[in-house]
């Protein structure tokens, strides 16, 4: 449980990050956006998986 319980704050703590990026209305940060989304996702998956 406890791993689940982690990767809800780092997934949160990124969702909070991606989020006031898009905020700021600033288009060109559209793509490190991308990036924190999916980078937080793989990085996720990879922590079950090792879990495992």
């Amino acid at each position: 449980m406890e791993i689940y319980q982690q990767l809800y704050a780092y997934l949160v703590s990124q969702i909070d990050e991606a989020l006031f990026l898009l905020d700021t209305g600033n288009l060109l940060e559209m793509d490190h956006i991308r990036e924190i989304l999916s980078s937080a996702l793989l990085e996720a998956e990879n922590r079950i998986i090792d879990k495992e």
